[in-house]
């Protein structure tokens, strides 16, 4: 017998109050009831009563456990005694900030879209920030995608700012700016590579100072190399800096040294042009001064020029210092002296008091030499200071050497004339007046040369009989090297 109650909790039994019947339980459509015993059909849209007790089916404000989980199909919020199986993330989420949810996957969460280890976070921990495709937290970029974006995400390439961070440098970030060098990366022309400097590259070696990239080829034919960083700097020219060409990098690159011995073997610096090559040119001279090889237009004063056959002639402050070519002679430095040598200085003529013996210049005649005005000489001198039986020979050699097989006849026929003319005047002579020549004579002049000049206008019709002692005189004047010029 049905009975009418205000209220179905005045019911014993059919204490549930359904589409206002009386039930003994909530079933079918609405299953779960709330605070009066009221039966609907889900908890999670009460304005309060959002979880459920599985247990009791009601619907309550908390439970009574530390996790719940949310069915996916019906969107039930279950209160559930145990944590979450091993294969399920937990999250705290908007539903109720006391308790973390239990799901399957973080992509049930509406805005705990992170991953870290089982849980399901709103952004990645501090310590954990980085993420790739699936937002899986890490403390650092996998090598597979080692650079980071903006926002922490990890990929291979960056492509947002168009920059990214070398591998071995940390953070390895993507930026909008490189704070030092870039490298464009040779697989993607839009993505750059930082690097703290380019010298290591494999061939991005060069710095480009306007763009600050690292390039192959300098866009200019200089380059510097600071020696104390390696840095190889692209430069418009060398300003006051030496250069040259230099194969160790690129031999179609001129390199700028402030010294030339900071190259391997372009040690010789042009310093009218700055350059510095490996050998000076041969119309210049070279010096090596404090350590610095320096090609020359001129010695200059007070240096002397040599060349040894090593190289472009040398200066040097003293002809000592080449190994051969040790005797000065005017600006130069020579090995042997073809005029007079005064201790290490080649003369043309020796300076008084000083005298000429040989090719030297003495103070004194040494030994087995005589002083003839400022020469010493070991034989009779003429008046032109030549050995007169040099002369002699000298004259006869040139004579005979000068004489070809028809000259000699050309001779021998004005000689038979000469005869003939001799003998004719010697009978002329004959009635002229006579005079002798006697050896005494001869003893009391200065030689033939002065008794020919006395004797020269006389004449005589016997000088064949007055002059028996001439041959003696001839033969003593000859060992005493006087010669009659005729």
């Amino acid at each position: 017998m049905e009975r009418c109650e205000v209220a179905c909790s005045m019911f014993s039994t059919t204490k549930f109050t359904k589409d206002n019947l009386c039930q003994d339980q909530c079933d079918g459509a609405k299953p779960y009831f709330i605070t009066g015993n009221i039966c609907v059909a889900q908890c999670y849209d009460q304005a309060s009563l959002k979880f459920l007790n599985e247990g009791s089916n009601a619907c309550v404000s908390t439970c009574a456990f530390d996790s719940y989980y949310r069915n996916n199909a019906d969107q039930f919020l279950f209160c559930t005694p145990a944590a979450c199986a091993a294969s399920n993330f937990t999250g705290v989420d908007s539903y109720h900030a006391t308790y973390s949810r239990c799901e399957s996957s973080c992509a049930l969460f509406q805005t705990l879209n992170f991953i870290d280890g089982q849980s399901c976070l709103l952004v990645c921990p501090t310590e954990r920030k980085y993420f790739d495709d699936v937002k899986n937290c890490s403390a650092s970029c996998p090598s597979a995608i080692p650079y980071a974006e903006a926002d922490n995400h990890c990929v291979s390439l960056c492509t947002s700012q168009n920059y990214s961070v070398r591998a071995d440098v940390q953070p390895k970030i993507c930026t909008g700016a490189c704070p030092v060098f870039f490298v464009v990366n040779a697989s993607n022309s839009n993505s750059k590579q930082c690097v703290s400097e380019c010298f290591s590259q494999a061939t991005h070696k060069f710095i480009n100072t306007i763009t600050s990239e690292c390039v192959a080829v300098c866009p200019a034919p200089f380059y510097n190399r600071d020696s104390s960083t390696q840095f190889l700097t692209c430069l418009p020219d060398c300003s006051s800096n030496q250069h040259g060409l230099d194969v160790t990098y690129d031999p179609a690159m001129e390199r700028c040294e402030v010294k030339c011995s900071m190259f391997s073997t372009l040690k010789y610096n042009i310093q009218e042009e700055y350059k510095c090559v490996d050998d000076c040119p041969n119309n210049l001279y070279w010096q090596d001064l404090t350590l610095e090889k320096f090609c020359l237009i001129s010695c200059g004063s007070g240096n002397y020029s040599a060349n040894d056959g090593l190289s472009a002639t040398r200066c040097e402050p003293t002809c000592l210092n080449f190994e051969v070519l040790k005797i000065r002679y005017q600006d130069t430095c020579i090995s042997k002296c073809n005029y007079f040598l005064k201790e290490d200085e080649c003369l043309h003529s020796c300076t008084l008091p000083q005298l000429q013996q040989v090719n030297l210049c003495v103070d004194s005649c040494t030994e087995g030499f005589k002083q003839y005005g400022n020469i010493c000489s070991d034989c009779v001198l003429d008046q032109d200071g030549l050995c007169v039986e040099e002369v002699t020979a000298d004259i006869i050699k040139s004579v005979k050497s000068g004489m070809n097989t028809g000259t000699w006849v050309s001779v021998a026929v004005l000689a038979l004339a000469l005869v003939a003319v001799c003998v004719y005047l010697l009978k002329y002579l004959q009635k002229a007046k006579q005079f002798k020549i006697t050896a005494s004579e001869v003893d009391q002049t200065n030689g033939f040369d002065s008794l020919f000049d006395q004797t020269l206008n006389r004449t005589t019709d016997q000088v064949n009989d007055n002059c028996d002692d001439c041959e003696d005189i001839f033969t003593k004047h000859r060992r005493e090297r006087v010669v009659v010029k005729i």
